[in-house]
């Protein structure tokens, strides 16, 4: 596939999706004594109307079958409320209520993805053009971003492992973690070299990169059209990556210092 070629993109999309489809049809269907109007129901409910890749993929062998077990029913109306016996669900298109009795309920809504470090309060120094009082919280206050995940400007000598924008769908994270160590142990050793007390990213060389940043993600499958936990409500993507790991690589090999600002304070 050319990642840079939409139909290209396209094409390889569909054949994963026709993959995915045949997968589910080959577990939904290998017990032959299985009613057939079941899984007739279970395959018009299972079948994402996405690209596959628009939300995280799961892997598992035991996904389609847990389905297909007696003592397992897949509800998919919307829930209404909770009462004293258990779940009353209701169907969008009837606007018909059931009631779905359960010993157990468990309130299992996922977790805040797009707010990186909010329950930290981090402040930056006055120092490079920055008041004091300026937070990490105030520079997202729109969406969480950074400069290859590690920096924001205005944060002088704050360092980031897996920040916005370095998640992926299609490799390890790991190796993404150890190119950031990597650029970031480069940063300071030209901090310590050159005598320096302060670094951080230029805001021009922050906003570009983020703005490119967006525009590629526009062209890839994580941005599609369907709602999932690595863009905001407002539809900007924080979390993954837009390329290839070996682009990152590349990119983080060796750091573009005339992208950073640097201050030496007074020394006595």
């Amino acid at each position: 596939l050319d990642p840079t070629n939409r139909e290209s993109l396209t094409r390889g999309s569909e054949t994963f999706r026709r993959g995915c489809l045949k997968f589910m049809e080959m577990q939904l269907t290998q017990e032959s004594e299985q009613d057939p109007a079941k899984v007739d129901k279970l395959r018009q409910i299972l079948t994402p109307k996405f690209a596959p890749g628009c939300k995280r993929i799961g892997i598992s062998d035991e996904w389609y079958p847990m389905f297909l077990r007696d003592n397992v029913i897949l509800e998919h109306d919307t829930i209404d409320s909770v009462n004293p016996r258990g779940i009353t669900v209701r169907n969008k298109k009837t606007n018909e209520a059931k009631n779905i009795d359960a010993d157990v309920i468990i309130w299992a809504t996922g977790f805040s993805t797009t707010s990186f470090l909010e329950h930290l309060s981090i402040r930056t120094v006055k120092s490079l053009g920055m008041e004091s009082d300026y937070t990490l919280s105030d520079a997202w206050k729109d969406y969480s971003k950074a400069y290859y995940g590690t920096c924001v400007p205005g944060f002088p000598n704050f360092y980031m492992l897996y920040g916005p924008n370095t998640n992926l769908g299609h490799n390890s994270i790991i190796f993404m973690v150890e190119c950031q160590v990597n650029y970031i142990v480069q940063l300071l050793q030209r901090m310590l070299e050159t005598d320096y007390d302060a670094m951080s990213v230029k805001r021009q060389a922050f906003e570009t990169f983020n703005k490119q940043m967006q525009k590629d993600l526009n062209h890839t499958v994580f941005n599609g059209n369907c709602a999932s936990w690595y863009k905001t409500e407002a539809g900007e993507n924080t979390n993954n990556w837009s390329g290839t790991v070996f682009r990152y690589w590349w990119e983080t090999l060796s750091p573009k210092f005339d992208n950073f600002e640097l201050e030496r304070k007074n020394h006595e």
